[in-house]
């Protein structure tokens, strides 16, 4: 298993944040990072074309070197649900192709960071979301929640879903995406760690994300150097489960390549 699905409790959480400072971090720890959006919506169209931004950072931060064309396959131009946005223009989203880029990422990479829309029930398709991708692909998801009033209901509700469809948990980290009362933060956090069974893995703090404007979706390459992007999550982090999983799914990874491991789960 070399895969990890980056969701969130619902949109504007920051996963897009999260998924290129984890990449970042990774990258500079001498992991080959490989990334994927398999659908971007709400993008703007240049000269005939619909930029997906938000794989255009994976890509910059992680250093990946696949295609756009590979880790975004699938754009459109309506901020909408994936399956929303296909229905008002006549579409499918094509599944087997999303599935076919990401397995040709999968090469040559220790570990690849599947960025999501949204939350894990958001559609892709009328029968499939990405909690149902997740699963297909094979993918551990990491959960992004925020700090906010309500993130308890909507973190424990995503979890449960998650246990409830068999799907493997990495872990869940608190992105501090607006101004929040430091004992609001804590009380969150502490509560979230007494009443879910999954791994707490960091906080990213609020005044981090004001210093690379992130709030305001402004972090990019132009803005951004990527060691500094690595080096804030690398103080923010509990690396010791994602360290663990890596060894877990370089080892996996290795036996699949020798004839000697067993399937993966």
């Amino acid at each position: 298993m070399r895969g990890v699905l980056v969701t969130g409790t619902d949109t504007g959480v920051g996963k897009t944040f999260v998924a290129c400072g984890l990449a970042a971090a990774l990258a500079r720890r001498g992991t080959r990072v490989g990334v994927m959006k398999p659908v971007e919506t709400g993008c703007e169209e240049r000269d005939g074309v619909l930029v997906p931004e938000d794989a255009a950072r994976l890509k910059f931060f992680s250093g990946c070197e696949a295609s756009m064309e590979t880790i975004c396959p699938c754009r459109f131009p309506a901020p909408r649900a994936p399956w929303v946005a296909a229905l008002e223009e006549g579409r499918e989203v094509d599944t087997s192709l999303l599935k076919k880029s990401y397995q040709s990422i999968l090469t040559g990479h220790d570990l690849t960071l599947v960025e999501g829309a949204g939350g894990v029930m958001v559609p892709i398709g009328e029968n499939f979301n990405f909690a149902d991708l997740a699963r297909e692909w094979g993918l551990s998801v990491m959960l992004v929640t925020t700090a906010k009033l309500g993130t308890l209901n909507h973190t424990l509700l995503s979890l449960e879903y998650l246990r409830h469809q068999g799907i493997k948990v990495l872990g869940y980290l608190m992105n501090v995406h607006e101004p929040t009362a430091s004992e609001l933060v804590s009380s969150n956090i502490n509560a979230l760690e007494r009443l879910s069974a999954e791994p707490f893995l960091g906080q990213i703090p609020h005044q981090v994300q004001q210093v690379q404007q992130v709030q305001q979706g402004e972090f990019s390459p132009a803005r951004t150097p990527p060691e500094r992007l690595a080096s804030l999550f690398e103080d923010s982090l509990r690396w010791g489960r994602i360290e663990e999983f890596l060894a877990t799914a370089q080892e996996k990874s290795h036996g699949v390549s020798q004839g000697t491991a067993k399937p993966v789960a």
